[in-house]
């Protein structure tokens, strides 16, 4: 069976490629190998398959991925029935990770050369640019070398691991709009400065965290580094509807104060912005000067 070309047919996908888990390990640390390993016991390949979801709104006080739904569902929806075609046909092992994985899902695009990276971290496809979800299937079955199929149905032979990891246009757009600073070299982000990961911290904030949310405009994610790129520019809209359809790009206090953690967790579910809870979005909420 051509894997790839199963994952290229699926909706929501635009570009598949296919890497080698050894390979791989040498950008992952010692413990999230032998995490992967628990999931997928003498893993060789990792299948990439990349979800375009730019909906072209940027208005709101919620980042565009978190707008739609929740990007782990869709993918696991999409991803987990090829991933038991694969076991069922060659009965190998095999587990769909999204997100939360111990791999390091943007080198794997990258090795599988789905994509390149970006000075801002990021994974860019062909055409969709870096509005782009990763998911991966990760398999004991034998490593075979394919080329990838790229978003517009083009075939490329996958980088070696000692190609060159930034591969953009170096305007340095993305670190100067940054109002973090958070961007450093060779698309290393510091996490205790990323806006979007502060937006999500539940941990106790610095006077000079604190700052960095009162002035940014958005209570969840961030997508400056995003917007400014010039590789995004005219980027086309997802086709995948649960990032077009009964989106949400703002909340306020009204719509989330008084609600239990469950209560929270069933207004929004399938919301990618609910796996916090509900503190995160109330602190940033009160930093701009909304009442509670």
């Amino acid at each position: 069976m051509n894997i790839l070309d199963i994952l290229y047919a699926q909706d929501g996908i635009s570009s598949v490629g296919v890497c080698e888990f050894d390979t791989l390990k040498d950008y992952m640390s010692l413990s999230a190998i032998e995490k992967s390993y628990s999931y997928c016991e003498n893993a060789h390949s990792v299948y990439v398959a990349l979800f375009p979801y730019f909906n072209g709104l940027k208005s709101g006080n919620l980042s565009i991925y978190a707008m739609g739904k929740d990007y782990h569902t869709v993918i696991y929806d999409i991803l987990t029935p090829i991933s038991e075609q694969i076991e069922r046909k060659t009965g190998s092992k095999s587990v769909v990770l999204v997100d939360n994985s111990p791999l390091n899902e943007t080198q794997a695009a990258r090795l599988a050369g789905v994509g390149k990276i970006g000075e801002n971290g990021l994974i860019f496809d062909k055409k969709y640019g870096s509005f782009v979800f990763i998911g991966t299937i990760l398999t004991n079955l034998e490593f075979k070398q394919m080329p990838a199929i790229l978003s517009d149905n083009t075939h490329i032979v996958p980088p070696s691991k000692d190609s060159k990891i930034i591969d953009c246009l170096h305007c340095g757009l993305c670190k100067k709009h940054c109002l973090a600073n958070a961007i450093g070299d060779n698309g290393k982000i510091n996490c205790e400065k990323c806006l979007s990961d502060l937006t999500q911290s539940k941990k106790d904030l610095s006077k000079e965290q604190t700052d960095l949310l009162l002035k940014h405009n958005l209570i969840w994610g961030c997508d400056t580094c995003q917007f400014v790129c010039p590789q995004n520019k005219n980027v086309p809209f997802t086709e995948n509807k649960s990032f077009t359809q009964d989106l949400i790009n703002s909340l306020s206090i009204e719509d989330i104060e008084n609600l239990t953690r469950k209560q929270f967790n069933e207004k929004y579910k399938d919301r990618a912005f609910t796996w916090r809870g509900t503190k995160p979005l109330i602190r940033n909420l009160t930093l701009k000067g909304y009442k509670i």
